[in-house]
């Protein structure tokens, strides 16, 4: 019978917890490392970003400055949601060199369609703060200040707090031509550039990035675009 004295056992098992320490201190650090090197690695064309030449519908400053950013997103879509607030915060000191669009996805749902109305409706009126972040405005709308926007009268009111003027909203709102003609730019776009999923953005008409082609990580898809866009401009410069 094998006898262990109680200090031999003691001094054992506290030399393994040590060394399962050491393992797990080692294992973490490499983790770490191995996850910093890949958030702010260079994107990789397949894997976070796809060329999209085959397009048939390009922006209209495809192969010139400024270089166009055509992002894609949908009002019952959360990550939408957040991604337009952040865009927001991104856009309020947006270089004259980049040309920024959002282009609303319908659902096929009555709530879809008429969200879409209300977001070309915006475009029409034209007013700076709704030209460059319509869909934070939207968004606002409908979860913060939990407006029906199904009503008319709401939206007329909403637009007048921002400052619209009564006149110029029944304008635009009796102007369904100029509504119809966005409406069927931005669902051709959608059909053209292949859009499965939303957030999703197109630089330069030439490439397409998206929240699921990096890991539904805010930050790397900001990194991506902002990759793209500095290499559309390259690429601007070389055509030039």
């Amino acid at each position: 019978m094998i006898h262990i004295n109680r200090k031999t056992f003691f001094i054992g098992a506290l030399l393994v917890l040590g060394l399962l320490s050491t393992v797990l201190v080692v294992y973490f650090y490499f983790d770490k490392a191995d996850t910093f090197k890949q958030k702010n690695a260079i994107p990789q064309m397949g894997q976070e970003y796809e060329s999209v030449t085959h397009a048939s519908i390009v922006s209209k400053s495809a192969h010139s400055s400024p270089v166009t950013v055509i992002y894609f997103f949908a009002y019952d879509c959360v990550n939408s949601r957040t991604m337009s607030t952040k865009l927001e915060r991104w856009l309020s000191s947006l270089p004259s060199n980049i040309e920024f669009e959002e282009i609303p996805i319908n659902d096929g749902t009555p709530q879809g369609y008429y969200l879409e109305k209300v977001h070309y409706l915006a475009q029409l009126l034209d007013q700076p703060k709704m030209t460059y972040a319509t869909a934070a405005l939207i968004f606002k709308w409908l979860y913060i200040d939990q407006k029906d926007l199904s009503d008319g009268a709401v939206v007329k009111n909403s637009f007048i707090q921002q400052g619209v003027a009564s006149s110029a909203y029944e304008a635009a709102q009796n102007f369904p031509a100029g509504i119809n003609a966005y409406i069927r730019r931005g669902r051709s776009l959608q059909k053209n550039y292949k859009i499965q999923t939303v957030p999703t953005v197109i630089i330069g008409g030439r490439y397409m990035t998206n929240l699921v082609m990096t890991n539904n990580d805010f930050n790397r898809f900001f990194k991506v675009m902002i990759y793209l866009i500095n290499t559309v401009k390259k690429e601007n410069n070389q055509l030039a």
